[in-house]
């Protein structure tokens, strides 16, 4: 289960990560890199990211850091970080088939 603990943000479209919170986008990229993309374990994690893909394609971004060393993305908007990853992800997966 992607949200453990009912009303907790603990799965979501977050970038950059930090030590505490890591973005779904980077989860599964992670697991693609290592061949584990097409996993039945990450099904979840893939319709979650699925249902946070913009019409047009892009991902938005559904928090971010207060003080953060990247140029500012605004949350509920696209994110090209986040868009990045999840492609980069979908591109891996897609290679192991």
């Amino acid at each position: 289960m992607l949200n453990a603990r009912e009303g907790w943000r603990t799965v979501d479209t977050f970038y950059p990560f930090e030590v505490m919170r890591v973005g779904i986008q980077n989860v599964v990229d992670a697991f693609c890199a290592l061949g584990y993309g097409n996993d039945d374990r990450l099904k979840e994690a893939w319709d979650f990211l699925e249902r946070k893909r913009t019409a047009n394609g892009t991902y938005a971004l559904a928090q971010t850091l207060t003080k953060s060393y990247l140029p500012k993305e605004r949350v509920g908007k696209p994110s090209k970080w986040v868009t990045f990853y999840a492609l980069l992800a979908q591109k891996q997966r897609n290679d192991y088939v």
